[in-house]
């Protein structure tokens, strides 16, 4: 596939993706006249980087190099059919600085509760827990995302050594969902010491 045989709908998705992934504005906090120089607590992309961006994504999705930029017509159109979809997006006339997107999948509170919640479980491995944490933080964008799961600590008190029981727990819930009966046998072992 040629560069100029890129779809115009993957781009929009490509877009889309790079909004996501890079762009970050909080929508409690204003954007003074010191964040729009230095861009600080907000991550809002210039026209040069959303193309810096969407360059670098369709080359390690598709291994094909973008060789025209998108022009400031196109992102206007893209803005346009995502507001129109929905997303919340600020835009160079809100901020004077580039475009971000304020729509997220997960708030960050959000996602401090299910870190939380997973890394305190005792029934799942300590590999498997970090696993899950890194999936979830891929919801936030790459840089929030990253800082977050630096922060998360999962202790070393005791967590399961059984990786099966993840499959067990599928096998619960396809029987449930197939309203099926569940027999459980519980074994307890009682060690005397003499």
């Amino acid at each position: 596939m040629k560069s100029n045989e890129i779809n115009n709908n993957i781009k929009f998705y490509i877009f889309l993706e790079v909004l996501k992934k890079y762009s970050n504005i909080n929508p409690h906090e204003e954007i003074s006249k010191e964040v729009k120089k230095t861009k600080l607590n907000h991550m809002i992309l210039s026209v040069k980087e959303i193309n810096e961006k969407m360059k670098t994504e369709i080359y390690e999705r598709m291994n094909i190099e973008l060789q025209q930029d998108l022009d400031r017509r196109t992102i206007y159109q893209y803005v346009d059919d995502l507001k129109e979809l929905g997303f919340e997006i600020t835009t160079y006339k809100d901020n004077k600085i580039g475009y971000a997107l304020v729509t997220k999948d997960i708030e960050r509170y959000e996602l401090r509760i299910l870190v939380d919640s997973l890394s305190a479980n005792r029934f799942m491995t300590k590999k498997k827990t970090a696993e899950l944490i890194g999936k979830l933080c891929k919801f936030q964008n790459e840089y929030a995302g990253y800082d977050f799961y630096k922060q998360v600590s999962i202790p070393d008190r005791a967590k399961s050594i059984n990786e099966g029981i993840l499959n067990n727990i599928n096998s619960i819930d396809a029987a449930i969902s197939r309203g099926k009966k569940l027999h459980l046998t519980i074994v307890i072992i009682i060690i005397k010491k003499n």
